[in-house]
């Protein structure tokens, strides 16, 4: 880390800090803070946004004693107010940043890959994908969820809503029940093969999904498992299953603007212009959690590793918990999996699911 004192700003609109994510990124930058033990972070609650001249301003940063500015990257102006202080700037957010301006934001097309590869790990011949027609981060989603489901051979479908409204720019539960009466979601739903696994570009999608399985009968997770993205943080309505959901590393995210700003501040010459981070995990919960092996002593398996694994465990122990002599279940695993038992403990001891 840098030993050199640096004064880092932190530009935000007062809405966006008080987004669940937008704090996830900014802990991640505190961290970065903290481990380098010589910045002071500089963050104005109320909003450098602001044009009043009674709060602090953009425009004020220099003589506030800025080094670097980290900032969301909610609107142009803001991005063009932030160039005009000629103050080394790194843009975290979807949007692009301005030329020659370096953007940190999440991977999207991996978190979409992950999100095919969860359900092509849990046994599913059929998966599916839903989301806004957004062409900055959920249509990528889409892409990096079908590539990988047709590199592991299984069906796919794509469900891209035509309808603008349904964008997430508004992040709550309203967006979930505006989704939950989009009659063209609800007729993809039905119509899906069963059982399948399906993806929401954000978790308001994957709730949406469920309630709507919930009023059409549609059994979760047995027909109709479900994934999110985000780990939204105000839980699922009571009666939908649990909702499971990947964590894309916006903490993580925080914390690499906030090091790739040090890095320019240091005089670091190849520092990159764009960097994707990769999702973190995924969140097993009650909504996706069923194994699709379609062999009733493999299932039993893989319900056990999965709630052992963390404890050792040998093929002995798995063999026992199926009900069935090890030579067996090993022949069932290949059969069905395409891999060990040995390998599948190891792989959930790693994260790889």
């Amino acid at each position: 880390m840098r030993s050199q004192s640096r004064k880092i700003a932190v530009v935000m609109s007062r809405p966006s800090f008080a987004l669940p994510q937008s704090l996830l990124i900014f802990r991640g930058a505190l961290q970065y803070a903290v481990e380098s033990g010589a910045w002071q972070m500089l963050l104005d609650e109320e909003g450098f946004c602001s044009e009043r001249k009674t709060k602090r301003r953009i425009e004020d940063l220099p003589s506030l004693g800025a080094n670097g500015v980290v900032f969301f990257h909610e609107a142009p102006r803001i991005a063009q107010r932030i160039e005009k202080t000629k103050l080394p700037a790194v843009c975290i957010g979807v949007a692009q940043s301005p030329k020659g301006m370096p953007r940190v934001w999440v991977d999207d097309r991996a978190i979409g890959a992950l999100g095919a590869r969860y359900f092509v790990d849990r046994g599913f011949r059929h998966i599916g994908f839903c989301g806004p027609p957004h062409p900055v981060w959920s249509e990528p989603r889409a892409e990096g969820f079908r590539a990988a489901a047709q590199e592991a051979g299984v069906a796919c479908e794509i469900f891209l809503s035509k309808k603008r409204d349904f964008s997430f720019n508004h992040l709550d539960t309203r967006t979930m029940w505006a989704w939950t009466s989009h009659s063209a979601l609800r007729r993809w739903v039905r119509r899906l093969p069963k059982p399948v696994g399906v993806m929401g570009s954000h978790d308001f999608a994957a709730l949406a999904v469920l309630e709507i399985c919930h009023q059409e009968g549609i059994e979760t997770p047995d027909q109709v498992a479900a994934l999110g993205v985000n780990l939204f943080p105000l839980g699922t309505p009571a009666h939908l299953p649990a909702l499971s959901s990947i964590d894309p590393g916006l903490q993580h995210v925080g914390y690499e603007a906030a090091a790739l700003l040090d890095d320019m501040l240091a005089g670091r010459a190849d520092c990159p212009q764009c960097v994707a981070v990769a999702p973190h995990t995924t969140i097993t919960r009650a909504s996706s959690d069923i194994r699709m092996a379609g062999d009733p002593c493999v299932d039993a398996a893989l319900r056990f590793i999965e709630a052992q694994y963390a404890e050792p465990i040998s093929v002995d122990d798995v063999a026992r918990a199926a009900g069935v002599s090890r030579p067996y279940l090993g022949q069932r695993f290949r059969a069905r999996l395409d891999r060990t038992i040995a390998e599948e403990v190891r792989r959930r001891s790693r994260g790889c699911f």
